[in-house]
């Protein structure tokens, strides 16, 4: 009962009734400092959307969000609801548009590379973000994670996975794999993806020219930002 009036909340509170159809003003800023983009459908056991992110440097993140929210004269949006809000939305388009398979089947693979981490996201601000962005992930996308593959894990790390454990359900963990190199992330995914799906630079033989552009469901997606906006602005 509490989760379903946690995830009416967050519909409510990131309007995610109409998300869709709302303009993204901040799209291209947070994806310019948040990498992260669709990557093929894989074809293994897991016939999921598999989705890639550099995740790190979210300080500079948040700063870049509300450096443009000064710019485009919308100086009192929170950056860090901003960067949510941006999340919501494209988990929204992936399991409205993508995957729509209802639960337990649409469900997605990630691939976290966490070269980006670094010092500047050790520190109480960052914390705070990254537990709205658990709890948003909690509330708003019950059991629709397959896999977490953590991926270049550098020692700081470490300090912000054991703070942000607690954020975290014990079935959720067990959903993380933290990979120390390539060779051990080619080991754990391709018991259930083939490597066709999995870029060459994390140890697979995808075909993509350049796997962070291109992808038909990437594609989609920024149509779609384009047209909302377009109609907006």
């Amino acid at each position: 009962k509490q989760k379903h009036i946690d995830h009416l909340r967050w519909r409510r509170e990131y309007g995610v009734d109409s998300i869709l159809e709302t303009p993204k003003p901040y799209f291209d800023v947070v994806k310019k400092y948040y990498p992260h983009v669709f990557h093929k459908r894989s074809k293994g056991k897991a016939a999921c959307i598999i989705q890639m992110e550099k995740a790190g440097q979210f300080g500079t993140l948040l700063e870049a969000v509300g450096r443009y929210a000064d710019e485009i004269g919308r100086p009192h949006d929170d950056p860090a609801k901003v960067v949510i809000e941006h999340v919501s939305f494209v988990m929204t388009f992936l399991f409205e548009k993508l995957d729509a398979r209802p639960w337990p089947n649409g469900k997605t693979i990630r691939i976290v590379d966490m070269s980006n981490l670094g010092m500047n996201d050790i520190g109480m601000e960052v914390f705070a973000f990254l537990g709205m962005m658990s709890d948003a992930s909690k509330v708003g996308f019950v059991e629709r994670i397959h896999k977490i593959y953590v991926v270049n894990p550098p020692q700081s790390f470490a300090v912000i996975y054991g703070a942000c454990k607690s954020m975290i359900s014990e079935k959720t963990r067990r959903q993380i794999i933290v990979c120390a190199d390539i060779p051990e992330f080619v080991k754990q995914v391709s018991r259930e993806v083939s490597l066709d799906d999995i870029p060459r630079e994390y140890g697979g033989s995808c075909d993509c020219v350049d796997c962070w552009r291109g992808d038909e469901n990437e594609e989609a997606l920024c149509r779609l930002v384009d047209d909302v906006n377009r109609v907006s602005f």
